[in-house]
């Protein structure tokens, strides 16, 4: 018995949920729109469920599509951890730094650190916290850095 789904279902599904529509997915994953209705017609039968409401040209998720599209993002988002790990070099430092920097430090100083942190850790991907109070990012469980 073939399996229900595979990485490429995964793909193409997220394709066509955020786009809302086959072709729109279709040439932004740079394939034909007929090979992503296949493979989503496909993908609805071997998970013996419908994924998508088609209203004409437009597609909506069911509920359970809106499930699938919230796990289908999550094991995605786990097998590049996954790759990225495994590609990794042993005792690398690895995962997300989150950023943030309250205005009354020195910011222009930032973008230089930050620059040559990711340098020495390619495999840490960073991102900022929009500007909060201290008070929000202490309940967060945040750590504030003061550099003088």
């Amino acid at each position: 018995m073939p399996e229900p789904l595979d990485i490429r279902h995964l793909r193409y599904f997220l394709a066509v949920a955020e786009a809302g529509s086959f072709s729109r997915a279709a040439d932004r994953l740079g394939i034909s729109q007929p090979s992503v209705s296949q493979q989503m017609r496909d993908l609805e039968a071997g998970l013996r469920v419908p994924l998508f409401q088609r209203r004409g040209k437009r597609i909506l998720l069911t509920p359970r599509g809106l499930i699938f599209q919230e796990h289908a993002r999550a094991l995605l988002h786990q097998l590049e951890n996954f790759l990225q790990e495994l590609n990794s070099k042993p005792g690398e430092l690895r995962g997300t730094l989150r950023l943030g920097v309250i205005p009354v430090l020195n910011v222009p100083l930032v973008p230089q650190l930050l620059g040559a942190f990711v340098a020495d850790h390619p495999a840490i991907s960073v991102s900022s916290l929009p500007p909060r109070s201290r008070r929000h990012w202490k309940k967060a469980g945040w750590m504030l850095a003061w550099v003088f």
